[in-house]
């Protein structure tokens, strides 16, 4: 199972769960790294200047680039923060929900890893910077679609989905 840890600081130091991307590298050794707000200076109607959908102009290089959802394509995001030289994307949410889901597109080109975060998550991290640092891993001692005492995890998203709410396993189960 993917994972992210918050490092510091402290208040919000913990594990959370993230949803990976269907592109890039996949996560696997740890990458760890701090996080920068990726600030692409574009507020075009319907986004903001942080959904990382022109060409990023935040220093985000050799850093975890937070950006936020909407308006583009995840791997457009993911794109434009690589060019900048970031070593990894957060994508923060931009509806409540959880578990975040996973991040949908493709792109050749993209060899940087990237996850979804929830809204709150996301917001969390925003509240903190600068001075939030991370670490993406994968723990192999973990199946995917379990929680950490290895139980199943049910399809029970937040805010409630009418016809699918509690109905079967969690979609992050492989």
């Amino acid at each position: 199972t993917p994972f992210m840890t918050i490092d510091q600081p402290a208040a919000i130091a913990g594990e959370y769960l993230i949803g990976a991307a269907a592109f890039g590298t996949p996560i696997g050794d740890p990458i760890a790294g701090e996080v920068v707000l990726a600030s692409d200076g574009v507020a075009a109607p319907g986004g903001t200047a942080t959904d990382g959908c022109e060409a990023i102009v935040a220093d985000v290089a050799g850093k975890i680039a937070l950006v936020d959802r909407g308006l583009c394509g995840f791997a457009i995001k993911v794109a434009n923060a690589q060019a900048a030289g970031a070593i990894a994307v957060v994508v923060a949410d931009n509806v409540a929900g959880n578990p975040p889901a996973g991040l949908g597109g493709a792109d050749p080109t993209i060899t940087i890893p990237s996850v979804r975060v929830t809204l709150a998550t996301g917001n969390a991290i925003k509240a903190n910077l600068p001075g939030v640092s991370i670490t993406l891993e994968l723990d192999l001692t973990r199946r995917a679609g379990a929680a950490a005492e290895d139980g199943a995890l049910i399809f029970t998203p937040d805010p409630r989905q009418p016809g699918s709410s509690v109905s079967h396993w969690d979609t992050s189960v492989t």
